[in-house]
């Protein structure tokens, strides 16, 4: 359950934003309060409009009680 719950809409989103998944986990870590988004080049940073579909994403999950 948590796989099909968290793990596979996860990477699904990560094949949608710019940057893939390096950018999208940076991105969750200032979410989440743990450090900033913002890398430097040649790697890529979510910007604020990709970020508001981060924060979406994680506002959708269902509950963690709830697929464990």
């Amino acid at each position: 359950n948590l796989i099909r719950d968290f793990d596979h809409p996860w990477m699904a989103l990560a094949d949608t934003l710019p940057g893939g998944f390096d950018a999208m986990f940076h991105g969750a870590r200032e979410i989440f309060g743990i450090a900033g988004r913002w890398r430097r080049p040649p790697y890529a940073s979510l910007g604020d409009e990709d970020m508001e579909r981060l924060g979406g994403f994680f506002a959708g999950l269902p509950s963690l009680e709830k697929s464990i």
